[in-house]
């Protein structure tokens, strides 16, 4: 069965013979494998430019820190770095506005993308810090209980950041 015969909405009959292009015609070419050759080499660069985002882009490192169990406590005040983020793209979008390439757009989005990251995170810490403080106190609890010589503890799972 190939790609195209799945499609029935594409492919519906019209006296005996089908209609619409095949996927993989529609996609990229006229042969599978250079369909498949393009959507893996977008694939690849889409995993290295993610690795580079993550270890080069400030926000990502910032954020990367916030979620460590040291970093976790300051969840809620990094809500606040948002403020700048959403201020300069206001500045960028009024510019556009009065004349201003369009270009400066790119970096708008950017910007927001960045503020709703650090606006999410802070949600997203408070619950984590429950969970982990939670998973703490059951350890200790399991510590301080008297145990028999026969009876064999699991290992406690902490947090491994």
């Amino acid at each position: 069965m190939t790609i195209s015969s799945c499609l029935t909405c594409r492919q519906k009959q019209r006296d005996g013979e089908p209609y619409g292009w095949p996927i993989h015609f529609i996609l990229v070419a006229a042969d599978l494998e250079r369909t498949v050759a393009i959507f893996r080499l977008i694939w690849t660069i889409g995993v290295h430019l993610r690795a580079l985002m993550r270890q080069s882009m400030p926000t990502n490192i910032a954020l990367d820190a916030l979620r460590s169990r040291r970093g976790l406590k300051w969840g809620v005040s990094t809500m606040l770095i948002a403020l700048p983020y959403l201020y300069a793209a206001s500045i960028l979008t009024s510019l556009i506005d009065d004349g201003a390439p369009k270009w400066l757009y790119a970096i708008a989005i950017v910007l927001t993308w960045d503020a709703f990251k650090f606006i999410t995170m802070g949600p997203v810490s408070l619950v984590t810090l429950f969970r982990v403080r939670a998973a703490e106190s059951r350890v200790l609890r399991q510590l301080r209980r008297p145990v028999d010589p026969l009876v064999r503890l699991k290992r406690p799972r902490l947090w491994t950041r």
